[in-house]
This record gives C-alpha cells, structure tokens and sequence, in this order.
C-alpha cells in the first residue's frame, strides 16, 4: 500500500500562523525526509513489478502534465500496472497514476484535470502540511514543546540514514538547530495515520479543495476545456467503491463534493473553451491501455466497463484484431439470444481471417458454436487450440469441453427426425 498519497489527504489549510526562524529549519529536514521516503515508494513500487510497461503511453501522460507544469522534465509521473483507480503525489514531484485511473477517463482534458489536482498537492506542499499539522496534534496531546517531542522522535543516526539518499550521503545539514535531525525520523513515519487523521474534515478537507481550485486554474493555464475537464471526477465516480481506502478516487461523496468544487471554481475563472475535450482523440492515444483495461474488465466480469473500454478502442482502430477479439468475448459473454452469439462468431471470425492461428480464438470460437449447437464447427476450432497450445493452463478444461461437445453431438444426433 502506497505511503504517500497527498491526494488521498482530504487536505487544507498551509500552516497559517507559524513561526518562522527554528521551526523553518525543522521543515527544511521534513521536506527532505518526505522525499527521502517518496523515492523509497517508487522503488519499492519498481521491485515489486507494479510498473506499467508502455513508453507509449508514459510519454503520452508525461507530456501533458510538462503542458500543464510548464516546465518539461522538472515534474514526472510514475504509471502503475493496476486496474484499480489510484493515483497520488508524492513529495520528490513524481506523479503515481494507475493504468486503471488513465482507462476510466474520457478524453485529455479530463487527464489533465487529475494531474493539475496532484500538482497542486506538490506545489503547495500539502504533505509537508498535513505531516507538521501530525507533529503539532501529537505534541498537544503530550503536553510537551516542539523540541521536546523532536528530541523524543527517535535515534539521529536513523534520522541521518533517513536523509542521506537525498543530500547525496553528506548529513551535516541535519545538525542544525535543536532537534532537527529527529524531525526526520518523525517525517520517515508513514503518511497513512496522517491522512486519516486530516480528512475529510478539518485540515485534510480544506487541503483538498485548495487543490481542487488550484487545479482548475492550472488546467485553464494550459489551454484545456475547463468544462470537459471537471467532468473527470463524475467520470471516475461511476468506478468509484465504498470498501476499501486504498483507492484514492474510491469515496462516492468525495467525488461529489470535488465536482462541486470544481464546478465552482471553473464558474470562477469564466473559463471558456479550450483543447483536448475529443475523446477520440484521446482513445487513440491511450489505445493500448483501454485494450489492456478491457480484458481485466472481462476477466473480472466487469461487463458495462468493458463495453466502455472496447468502444474506445474500436474508435481508434475497428479492424483492429485484439480488439475485435475483445468485442467477441463480451459479445458472447453477455449474450441474451442466438442472435448475440452470431455476433460474437462474426468477431472471432474476423480475427482468424487476420491471425489465422491465434490460438484464443480457436477456444472462444469453440465455446461460441457449442452455444448456438453447431457441434462440428465446435470440436473443430476446440481440437485447434489444444494443438496450437498443448501445454495451456486451460488445456484440461477444453479436453472436457470436447466430450462434453461429443455428448451433445451423439444426443443431438439421436434425437432427429427420421
């Protein structure tokens, strides 16, 4: 589970009211420990093979949110491998967004909408916020003094190691002032606790509308339909889930308020008409992964998602094999009548006049004729993908399904009219 996830913070309120001098340098070390532990997220998130490998769609991401920052390469985003809908911004400005999150969207807008939203958590430091707003809950409870919670956080050689990955191994800078070097060990803490405690209300809820205005300013700066893009949130919602944390866009009356929000502040900034509200446009661009997203929506019998995700991709390419391919599965996975598996026959046939020993479509094929009794062509295709895939994961089942076929030929066969 990610650390950082400042988005996740229902977030606020930027330390109005602080004191400056010491405490400035307690920040410095905050602000270098909280990177510290987002470059630890990343390559904790790359050794455990959650990247999602498609420069294509990387660059694509990348360069809208280099049109939104307006400064290439100073910010980055980091794609992960899962359908889930998560994203969040971490304090060493990188970007984590989902494949899933990036599939669920409908046009470039409505991406860029979503990055603006986590820029705006780095720009204004809203970890550092919500991390200090911790230290100053948890120092109020003690009774204690800034200092003295400091000087009780933890060893200063943990607190050094913490920091060194970003000072480049020289950890003098930890040394100055009462306590600093501790605040590290402190900020090294999970943000998890943090965010929970902000949000929705209080601290966290006002951090998040910061950035939901923030955000709309930035998406208007770039040259993008304000009005296409704050739709992504009622987008996401139809993805949204009421169980687990984990998903950052996951709370249904989150999701409401931020459209509310953002309705707002587009009012706000009279925004007018801008680019990137086509969603064809954006269906080619991020084709691979709405391919992608389609089949974990069929392999989780996530029907309505699919038809979504194959839509898109067949606006991109209709003769597009995977694709097709895709469109026969749901076609026969959803089918009411004969009808609907004719359908499905014609998409699969399609593919094989194109890829004539795609294997997968052999046993789709197969199930599909068995559904609509046309044994012959059933066992036909069925025997095809076992002599294509012998040792396939699902070779036994489709050994039964060929008897089973064989069953309903002999009954179907004594069953005739003479």
């Amino acid at each position: 589970m990610p650390r950082f996830r400042s988005t996740a913070l229902a977030c606020g309120l930027l330390l109005a009211g602080w004191a400056t001098g010491a405490i400035a340098l307690d920040e410095n070390v905050l602000r270098a420990s909280l990177e510290g532990a987002a470059n630890e997220e990343l390559s904790r998130l790359r050794d455990a093979g959650k990247e999602y490998d498609n420069p294509r769609i990387y660059d694509y991401v990348q360069s809208v949110l280099d049109r939104i920052s307006g400064e290439k390469s100073s910010y980055h985003v980091f794609l992960t491998n899962t359908p889930d809908v998560i994203g969040y911004a971490l304090s060493n400005r990188h970007i984590v967004l989902s494949a899933g999150l990036v599939a669920r969207l409908e046009s470039e807008a409505q991406l860029a909408m979503i990055l603006s939203h986590e820029l705006a958590h780095i720009e204004k430091e809203h970890a550092l916020a919500v991390k200090v707003n911790q230290i100053e809950r948890e120092e109020s409870r003690s009774g204690g003094s800034f200092g003295s919670l400091l000087g009780r956080a933890g060893d200063l050689a943990v607190a050094t190691s913490a920091i060194s990955s970003i000072t480049g191994g020289d950890a003098s800078s930890v040394n100055r002032g009462v306590g600093t070097a501790n605040t590290a060990n402190v900020a090294i803490e999970s943000l998890e606790s943090s965010m929970a405690a902000a949000g929705p209300e209080g601290l966290g809820k006002e951090l998040e509308k910061e950035a939901d205005m923030k955000g709309v300013q930035l998406v208007k700066e770039a040259g993008y339909d304000v009005s296409a893009a704050i739709k992504s949130w009622e987008q996401l919602a139809k993805y949204s889930v009421n169980t687990d944390k984990r998903y950052l866009y996951g709370n249904p009356q989150a999701l409401a308020e931020r459209s509310k929000q953002t309705r707002k502040a587009a009012k706000k900034e009279k925004a007018g008409q801008g680019d990137g509200a086509d969603s064809a446009s954006y269906c080619g661009e991020v084709f691979e992964v709405m391919r992608w997203m389609a089949t974990e929506d069929l392999d989780a019998k996530r029907f309505a998602a699919a038809e979504e995700s194959i839509a898109c991709a067949l606006s991109a390419d209709s003769d597009d094999p995977r694709s097709r391919y895709l469109n026969g599965r749901l076609l026969r996975d959803t089918a009411r009548t004969t009808s609907n598996f004719r359908e499905a026959i014609q998409e699969f046939q399609f593919v094989l006049e194109k890829i004539p020993d795609q294997a997968s479509t052999h046993r789709e094929l197969g199930y599909t004729y068995t559904d609509v009794k046309e044994y012959d062509k059933a066992l036909q295709h069925l025997k095809r993908y076992l002599d294509l895939k012998p040792e396939a994961e699902d070779a036994r089942d489709v050994k039964a399904a060929i008897k089973a076929v064989r069953v309903l030929q002999r009954t179907s066969a004594s069953q005739e009219d003479w």
